[in-house]
């Protein structure tokens, strides 16, 4: 009886080696996004996410140590592992913006709103402030931060793109019913992401 069930034990144990059901998934063991992507759907690593950083622009404790590595490169912190896995590079943009409420004002009022931001900012009224003032959707100071290229809604894009820095101007967006102003802070520019995924570190 006891040589039965080790027998069944040892068959158990190779059947899931055989079939990978025990094996355990290391960092080392994931070589790009769409991998990872597939991991973490199918829960076969748990506790795990993928994020961008973007250390050309960005002074985190993490793009400091990442700025000159390549792909591939691994890196613990604590009990997490970090890799990088893909480094892309894309047209990006940076603005800061104030947001009208269609819901909240008629057409009418929105322009008159618009015009009378870009007359304060022009007089020398700080945006920081005029945002404070007029912005509707909360955010304080209205700073996009660096994105990417057809992150945004199409006619946003298309309303900064041509735009120089120090520009002011109003931005429709159609399908979404969006009304902005929006002061260009940044020239547009190529800047690296490095894409990482993060996970707890194989004992």
């Amino acid at each position: 009886m006891k040589l039965f069930t080790l027998n069944l034990l040892v068959l158990f144990s190779l059947s899931n080696t055989l079939f990978g059901q025990n094996k355990k998934i290391c960092i080392n063991d994931i070589k790009d996004v769409a991998q990872a992507e597939k991991l973490i759907e199918s829960k076969k690593i748990n506790n795990a996410y993928i994020f961008q950083v973007k250390p050309e622009v960005d002074t985190s404790e993490m793009d400091k140590l990442i700025r000159n590595e390549r792909k591939g490169f691994v890196f613990k912190k604590g009990e997490k592992s970090y890799k990088i896995l893909a480094i892309d590079s894309a047209l990006s943009f940076r603005v800061s913006y104030i947001y009208i409420s269609s819901v909240k004002y008629r057409e009418s009022e929105i322009d008159s709103i618009q015009n009378l931001i870009i007359a304060k900012y022009n007089s020398g009224v700080s945006f920081f402030d005029l945002n404070k003032q007029y912005n509707d959707d909360g955010n304080v100071g209205g700073d996009t931060k660096w994105f990417k290229e057809r992150m945004m809604v199409p006619d946003f894009e298309k309303g900064i793109i041509d735009k120089k820095k120090g520009e002011i101007f109003k931005v429709y967006s159609k399908n979404e019913n969006w009304y902005h102003v929006v002061l260009k802070t940044h020239d547009n520019t190529f800047i690296k992401y490095f894409t990482v995924i993060m996970m707890k570190s194989c004992s």
